[in-house]
């Protein structure tokens, strides 16, 4: 992959903070890295549910490689946060980057 490709500039989120004796989430979430990435959008879908519309896309995210990225981590991008939903993927097992396959509830 071409290095000048990773146009976006993305900041990765580490899981939440402790939970309470309630299970609810306390404290603000870590942040792990701000690093350059090339997003792909792959597929969106609408659906139903609890009569509302609710959309949600799947976008494919590059970014340089790293040991610290985990599947319960999120990315931001301006606005826009995606959740990662799969083991990051080592591309061609070349430690060079990573392809992180991620979803966003609009």
């Amino acid at each position: 992959m071409n290095p000048g490709k990773l146009d976006k500039r993305i900041t990765i989120i580490g899981p939440s903070g402790n939970q309470n004796s309630y299970g609810e989430t306390e404290g603000a979430s870590p942040v792990i890295a701000t690093v350059w990435a090339n997003i792909k959008p792959l597929q969106g879908r609408e659906y139903f549910w609890a009569k509302q519309v609710h959309a949600e896309l799947t976008s494919k995210v590059i970014i340089r490689y790293r040991q610290d990225i985990l599947p319960n981590m999120r990315i931001k991008h301006g606005k826009r946060t995606l959740e990662i939903i799969a083991p990051p993927i080592n591309i061609n097992e070349q430690n060079r980057y990573l392809e992180l396959l991620c979803k966003e509830v609009i």
